[in-house]
């Protein structure tokens, strides 16, 4: 069907991520126009119904895949630009709740770094050899 073509064509090329395909009345030409929110909104209710899952609203998935993404270690400003976030400030300020342990990670790793360049410094003394400033 040429409705059929023009949808694959259209989702290749087309600035809107959900497109609804319309047809002249013969079905000859197939032109493009942004989804309805409300349908979409529906249709996925819908779904939600027959699955058997708590009913969420669309936006919320987008909640849902930044919450998840950090969650599993994906780096804020990857996850910032993936959202479409115009600063990775942005994401840090709403997701920065789901990332405690990175913080303690952080911690960890400084920490981990302080105590190698102690004793590094600890066996430079105990050779007698000169501290070298740099190093510490």
């Amino acid at each position: 069907m040429k409705c059929e073509k023009a949808l694959k064509e259209i989702n290749a090329t087309s600035p809107f991520f959900f497109v609804q395909i319309v047809s002249d009345r013969f079905g000859e030409r197939a032109t493009q126009r942004p989804l309805d929110p409300r349908n979409l909104s529906k249709t996925m209710e819908e779904a939600m119904t027959k699955a058997g899952v708590p009913t969420i609203r669309f936006h919320d998935l987008r909640h849902t895949f930044a919450t998840l993404g950090l969650s599993a270690g994906v780096s804020p400003k990857v996850m910032a630009d993936i959202l479409g976030h115009a600063s990775v400030q942005i994401t840090l300020n709403l997701y920065s709740h789901v990332m405690p342990g990175m913080q303690q990670s952080a911690v960890d790793a400084i920490d981990a770094k302080l105590q190698e360049a102690a004793n590094n410094l600890d066996q430079a003394d105990a050779s007698g050899r000169p501290r070298d400033r740099a190093a510490a």
